[in-house]
């Protein structure tokens, strides 16, 4: 087996490079083709633990499962965070749901992605990509929200993407299930990282 080994392919007439029926490029790995757009990987992570928080104070707490690491190919790609959580409140809980972003090890590189505020409010979270005083409060309910968020890869460090949870209310907020309990309602969240090529 010979190797080629070359810089830049043109034509030598022409706009197109046509390979013989029956042969093919092999790639040795996901980054050994790559095009502007192309999605390049997807890291994904579900689950449907049951979290209850009482928190009292504007803290964050680590939402169960909902943590995802991806190495990206190169920096200043795009990095598309979305997914779907589910949560239960008896009351307004006056907080909301953060995507904390930091390379794994050593924690540089430190963001919260789609984050609507850098300080406290009486109803907000710092750095949350969505709170709210009130979710529709129910005993019986358990509600949804669908997030999609957009980052730049700062490194080919490999980064950590996760859900943290954060209220202010005194009284108990739920994830993936209703305030009266699991047998009014169930659910399983996800967070997906997708890796899109510049």
């Amino acid at each position: 087996m010979s190797t080629l080994a070359v810089n830049q392919i043109t034509t030598q007439t022409g706009s197109t490079i046509t390979l013989p029926t029956g042969k093919k490029i092999v790639a040795t790995d996901s980054g050994s083709i790559v095009a502007p757009g192309q999605i390049l990987q997807v890291q994904t992570s579900n689950s449907s633990a049951q979290m209850a928080f009482n928190v009292g104070e504007p803290t964050w707490t680590d939402i169960t499962g909902m943590s995802v690491n991806i190495t990206p190919n190169a920096v200043g790609n795009k990095i598309i965070v979305f997914g779907l959580w589910y949560y239960g409140s008896p009351s307004n809980p006056n907080g909301g749901m953060r995507c904390y972003r930091a390379e794994t090890s050593g924690g540089g590189n430190l963001a919260y992605i789609g984050q609507t505020g850098a300080s406290d409010g009486n109803f907000i979270r710092a750095d949350a990509f969505w709170s709210s005083d009130d979710y529709l409060p129910g005993n019986y309910i358990l509600q949804s929200i669908n997030f999609h968020l957009e980052d730049t890869a700062p490194s080919t460090n490999q980064l950590t993407y996760k859900l943290q949870f954060g209220s202010k209310s005194v009284s108990q907020q739920y994830i993936n299930r209703p305030n009266y309990g699991p047998d009014y309602g169930r659910g399983t969240m996800g967070i997906s990282v997708m890796e899109i090529a510049q």
